[in-house]
């Protein structure tokens, strides 16, 4: 490369420039330890990724003002996501505890599966309130499902 007219790079395999033989690749010493791990599942056993996409798109939702963020969660799709992590979180773990099923209960309601909603409550023995932002909020989040569910029933 020191003289006039000399390519930049090295002439070679594009893009990279190296040469066709390439570098010679050697086995990790790590490599014996590694395996692979199955779709959706986690390598400490959780089976917590699943439910990365709801912990993705409350992250996404967050960073919105408050009427972008609620009709955020009612995009078409949003809920069939998430039910369907939750459904494979709830099947890796085996007895999901209150916490878990109180997020896809507040999922539920964000994206206005209201029918969905009112099954799960039904369903769950006890409700972790510091999702729904405390007691009182969840009583009024329930008020509005119920209003929503006899205005559709009114409605037909």
């Amino acid at each position: 490369m020191g003289s006039t007219g000399d390519s930049p790079v090295p002439v070679g395999d594009p893009p990279t420039g190296t040469s066709q033989a390439g570098p010679s690749i050697r086995p990790s010493a790590l490599a014996g330890d590694a395996r692979p791990i199955p779709s959706g599942e986690s390598p400490d056993g959780t089976g917590q990724w699943p439910v990365l996409l709801y912990e993705a798109h409350e992250t996404l939702a967050r960073h919105l003002s408050g009427p972008e963020r609620a009709e955020y969660w009612k995009q078409e799709g949003i809920w069939k996501e998430v039910k369907a992590a939750f459904d494979k979180y709830f099947r890796a773990i085996g007895s999901p505890g209150a916490s878990d099923r109180s997020r896809l209960l507040n999922a539920a309601y964000r994206t206005g599966q209201w029918a969905e909603f009112r099954s799960l409550r039904s369903e769950m023995k006890d409700i972790d309130y510091t999702v729904f932002e405390g007691k009182e909020r969840f009583d009024k989040i329930v008020a509005y499902v119920d209003s929503q569910v006899t205005q559709t029933k009114n409605a037909r």
